[in-house]
C-alpha cells in the first residue's frame, strides 16, 4: 500500500489481492483463506481469486473443470469474511450461492 501511495496512486484506487497460489503451499493458501478478514484492517477493498485453483484440486482431487463445488465453497468462505470482490469462472453459480448466504445472514 505504501509503495502504491508513494507512486502517486490514489488511496481510493487501491484494491488488495492476497495472491492465492503465487509462491504459496496448499497449507499457506488455506491459512490465508481462513484469515482473510484480517486484511480489512488495512482499509482497502479485498479481491480474492480462488476459483478453480490448484489448492482446491489438492483437497478434492478433482481436475480443473471439476472444481465448481470447491470454488463455490471458497467463494462463500471469502464472502462471509467480508471480501468485496470475487474473481470467479462460474459467475451464475457463484451468484446463486452468495444469494443463499445473504438470505441466511438476513434471516434474523
Amino acid at each position: 500500500v505504501g509503495a502504491c501511495l508513494d507512486a502517486g496512486i490514489a488511496k481510493e484506487n487501491i484494491i488488495l489481492d492476497p495472491g492465492f497460489g503465487f509462491g504459496k503451499t496448499v497449507q499457506h493458501n488455506f491459512q490465508l483463506l481462513k484469515k482473510l478478514e484480517q486484511f480489512h484492517s488495512l482499509g482497502h477493498p479485498l479481491l480474492v481469486g480462488v476459483s478453480r485453483k490448484s489448492m482446491l484440486g489438492a483437497v478434492t482431487d478433482k481436475a480443473v473443470d471439476q472444481r465448481l463445488a470447491g470454488s463455490l465453497a471458497a467463494a462463500v468462505i471469502a464472502a462471509m469474511q467480508g471480501v468485496q470482490i470475487l474473481r470467479v469462472h462460474d459467475v451464475d453459480e457463484t451468484i446463486d450461492a452468495l444469494k443463499v448466504v445473504h438470505a441466511t445472514q438476513m434471516g434474523d
